[in-house]
Parts: structure tokens; C-alpha cells; sequence
């Protein structure tokens, strides 16, 4: 650092956790200036510079280009530059809330993957649930293939059963927050088993759910939910993983 407070083009770049070019690059398309510049051509930077580079990093962060930050940040009307940071306020905080539901589904698969390499196939075991609110869609012809996935549907995409015997799909549903549910996964024991099917028929993997429940002597509640764990994404088995649900009395 000089004597006049000023820093040296890599004595900035590590304050600010940036490479020297990246400095050389901001000087040169006019977005970040250095506050002198010495007859031997070395950069001189100051404090100014270092809140300007934290504003900077921060728009870049929510997905502004280069060229829209330098217009807003070398901009001299604060109603304009006020407008922009709301703009990208509300737009960060919808990536955040977007961000949220990608780590609650990565966290539900991975737990249900868990759960899968730990017990495997055809065995009934129990577990607690926090309960969650569900947003249903009726499924209104019996029978028909369910061709549903993330883009229509979102994450944690399901079905639910109301008929514990025959398992009939009744309803698809996705895992939301509350003011988005219009149901609710009740919180509490549950007895859970994995299958493997086929081209995600449920049929047969749900006549030996129904056989293990009704074997287990477990008292339950109605209806049975059905999530996908896994799938070979390959397609060359076709094969998914689904795991059955049901609560305990």
C-alpha cells in the first residue's frame, strides 16, 4: 500500500478476490477505473474503488451483464438507479425462493435414495414424516398413461391412492409451500416400501404393497402415496424405483 492509502493493482485484486486481468479488463471497457494512474502506467486504486467493486460483484451476481451494470452504475439519476436495484432485489429473492425448492427436492430424493440403498425391494419398513402440503390434480380418466414430469408439473412429482387394496391412482401431486397447497401430508409414522417397475406402471409393484401391509397386521389411514426414487435415466432398462407410502395408526 502507498503512503497515500492507495494500492497497488495486485495488492487490490487480492482484497477484492479477483485476478489482475480481471482489473485490466474492468479499466479498459470504462467499468472500473482505477483512481490514478502513474507516468509508468501502473494502476493506483483506493477505497472508492473497492465499495464500487462489491456493488459491481454484487449485480453480476444476480445475472446482470457487464454492459447493464456500467450503464446503471456510471448512471446519474437515483430514481433510475433506485428502480434497478428493486428490479434486481425482487429478481434475486425469486432465484433464492427457486434455488429452495431445488435443495427441499435434492434433500427428499437423496434421503428416499438413502433409504433405498439401505432396505432395497419388497421389504416394508417404517419411518417419521414432518408432513408436508401437496398440491393435488385430479386424475380424471382411470387408466390412462401418466405422462407427467417437472416442466408441467414440478418437483417431487406423485401420485395418491385413496384405494388402499387395488391402488388406483386418484390424484398427481407435487410438494409446495403452504399458501401453494391445497392439501396435507400429515405428519407421523409411516410404513414405507421400495419396487421396481417398468416404464412407471405402478400395477404390479402396488399388488405387493398392498399384500405386505395387509400381512404386516399394521393398522393404517388412507390414502397411499407414491413417489419416484430413481430412474435409469439411460433408457435402456426403462426402469424406475418407486416408493409407497402409507400412514400408521
Amino acid at each position: 500500500m502507498q503512503k497515500d492509502g492507495l494500492m497497488t493493482t495486485a495488492e487490490f485484486a487480492k482484497l477484492c478476490h479477483v485476478e489482475k486481468r480481471t482489473l485490466f479488463f474492468y479499466d479498459e471497457i470504462g467499468l472500473l477505473k482505477p483512481e490514478r494512474v502513474l507516468e509508468n502506467r501502473y494502476r493506483l486504486y483506493g477505497m472508492n474503488q473497492y465499495r464500487k467493486m462489491d456493488m459491481l460483484k454484487a449485480l453480476q451476481s444476480t445475472g446482470m451483464s457487464l454492459e447493464e451494470i456500467k450503464t446503471l452504475m456510471n448512471s446519474t439519476d437515483r430514481k433510475e438507479t433506485l428502480h434497478a436495484y428493486r428490479t434486481q432485489t425482487q429478481q434475486l429473492k425469486e432465484k433464492i425462493a427457486a434455488m429452495q425448492d431445488t435443495l427441499s427436492y435434492l434433500q427428499e430424493v437423496t434421503t428416499l435414495m438413502e433409504a433405498w440403498n439401505a432396505y432395497g425391494e419388497h421389504v416394508l419398513f417404517q419411518r417419521k414424516d414432518k408432513g408436508s402440503w401437496l398440491h393435488t390434480i385430479p386424475i380424471t380418466q382411470s387408466g390412462t398413461p401418466l405422462q407427467v414430469d417437472y416442466l408441467t408439473c414440478g418437483y417431487e412429482l406423485g401420485v395418491i391412492s385413496n384405494d388402499v387394496e387395488h391402488i388406483q391412482p386418484d390424484y398427481l401431486f407435487r410438494k409446495v409451500k403452504k399458501n401453494a397447497g391445497n392439501t396435507r401430508m400429515e405428519a407421523g409414522l409411516y410404513a414405507v416400501m421400495f419396487q421396481r417397475t417398468q416404464n412407471n406402471r405402478i400395477g404390479t409393484s402396488a399388488q405387493h404393497f398392498t399384500a405386505a401391509i395387509r400381512a404386516s397386521g399394521l393398522q393404517y389411514k388412507p390414502p397411499v402415496y407414491i413417489s419416484q426414487v430413481w430412474q435409469d435415466w439411460t433408457l435402456q432398462t426403462k426402469e424406475t424405483v418407486l416408493c409407497f407410502e402409507i400412514q400408521i395408526l
